[in-house]
């Protein structure tokens, strides 16, 4: 949950994807507590997400061994962006 609570988010990994040549990694949020959720999965180009941690409206997933990917504005509908 962001730090003003308006936004839930949802991450992790099926590691048996690779196997099946599938992409294993989703990221998902909701800005209404859970009744729709967004797939923000679709920039991401990691196979193993670790911790997730929020910093004002930023959310920072940590990966093992690929660094650290920011989604910046996150609590913003639609305005997302991965560095």
């Amino acid at each position: 949950m962001s730090w003003t609570g308006n936004t839930l988010v949802v991450h992790g990994n099926d590691p048996g994807a690779i196997g099946r040549r599938e992409f294993g990694t989703f990221v998902w949020k909701s800005l209404d507590d859970g009744e729709t959720w967004i797939d923000e999965t679709g920039d991401l180009a990691t196979i193993s997400p670790g911790h997730g941690r929020w910093f004002e409206s930023d959310f920072y997933l940590i990966t093992a061994g690929e660094g650290v990917t920011v989604k910046r504005n996150f609590e913003a509908k639609g305005d997302s962006s991965t560095l």
